[in-house]
């Protein structure tokens, strides 16, 4: 399994980045790769909570969370077809308190198959992407938060 940590601070109450994370079905508003985003289940917090996920390749993802510790953390699986090698993903997004607002965490966990080539795989075009896109989902996070605008337009959030 391969790990992936990124983390950058936002200028806003942790509660307020929270309420972001916490809101699971709408990462469209400002996640950058994903063109829309619903819930698929009730529930819409807490272990077994799923979103449909859709990027702007038309690709379509369910995420399952796994994990939930309510204003502080929250873990999820990516289910449906992965991009290539990637067999298994999930991330954990953690929100702490900071001398600036709030410290986010985002970590993401990964197998691929195909042994070795796999692995050589991953370390050239895998691990590079993935770790892009993450990075780029927390700078689109803290927009969203403190600059109140969605991803993709510019358009300010409701």
């Amino acid at each position: 399994m391969t790990q992936i940590t990124k983390q950058i601070e936002v200028a806003a109450l942790p509660q307020a980045v929270w309420a972001v994370l916490a809101d699971f079905g709408g990462v469209a508003n400002w996640a950058p790769l994903v063109r829309e985003s619903h819930y698929t289940t009730r529930a819409h917090t807490g272990v077994g909570c799923r979103r449909s996920v859709t990027d702007f390749n038309g690709r379509t993802v369910e995420d399952v969370v796994s994990a939930w510790d309510e204003g502080h953390s929250m873990a999820f699986r990516v289910r449906g077809q992965l991009a290539g090698v990637v067999t298994f993903l999930e991330e954990t997004w953690t929100v702490e308190p900071a001398s600036r607002g709030a410290q986010v965490v985002a970590a993401l966990e990964y197998r691929t198959k195909l042994g070795l080539g796999g692995a050589i795989l991953t370390r050239l075009l895998v691990y590079p992407g993935l770790a892009k896109m993450l990075a780029r989902n927390l700078a689109a996070l803290k927009r969203y938060v403190e600059a109140n605008v969605k991803a993709g337009d510019g358009t300010p959030r409701a």
